[in-house]
């Protein structure tokens, strides 16, 4: 992150597996979400939820998947 932009990541620890894992991934800029937001499953090849901001504002198409 520099000046309030980049790449803003959340690390979680898993239900069963005790080990940590991205659970969160989103764009910032200037401080504000911008961009896509995607919330990321344990086994780090699936994502349950994506969204798309602009200046802190959900904008676009938002997509979640189950099982």
């Amino acid at each position: 992150m520099k000046r309030g932009t980049g790449l803003d990541l959340w690390w979680q620890e898993g239900y069963e597996s005790g080990r940590a894992y991205l659970a969160e991934a989103r764009y910032v800029k200037d401080g504000k979400w911008h961009g896509f937001d995607w919330w990321l499953n344990e086994d780090q090849k699936s994502v349950w939820q994506e969204r798309h901001f602009q200046s802190d504002q959900q904008h676009g198409i938002e997509r979640s998947w189950n099982n």
